[in-house]
């Protein structure tokens, strides 16, 4: 059993670190431990936090609110980003912007390890 913060809030930069030790602690063969190592966002206070700590936001009606438009989200491995766009087109052949992040959320649901590591949603001025 891993001690998680109160899911109110986000984890502290120390309680980050105690779970990151306690993830270490585990045996080499444990799956979570196996599969966190793997991501190098598990090294970063603020990649674990996005890694393990997630939010749940409603992304569209903030960029909404302060007058931006998204352009798409974009992942930093190329090959993960051609094959979420690949997922994409194959669910939504007609959406060819790929920008409907309603959209991308069901894929996500639809194909959890595709969110696995970070990603950007890249925005302009409404």
């Amino acid at each position: 059993q891993l001690d998680a913060p109160p899911p109110h809030r986000q984890p502290t930069v120390e309680e980050l670190r105690g779970l990151r030790a306690r993830l270490w602690a585990l045996p080499a063969t444990h799956p979570v431990r196996a599969h966190v190592m793997q991501c190098p966002e598990f090294y970063s206070a603020g990649g674990c936090r996005d890694l393990l700590f997630h939010p749940r936001q409603d992304l569209q009606g903030m960029l909404d609110r302060v007058g931006l438009r998204v352009l798409g989200p974009f992942f930093p491995d190329l090959t993960v980003d051609g094959r979420a766009r690949t997922l994409y087109r194959e669910m939504y052949p007609t959406d060819r912007h790929q920008a409907d992040l309603d959209r991308w959320h069901k894929l996500e649901e639809a194909h959890p390890d595709t969110f696995g590591r970070m990603h950007h949603v890249y925005c302009q001025k409404a």
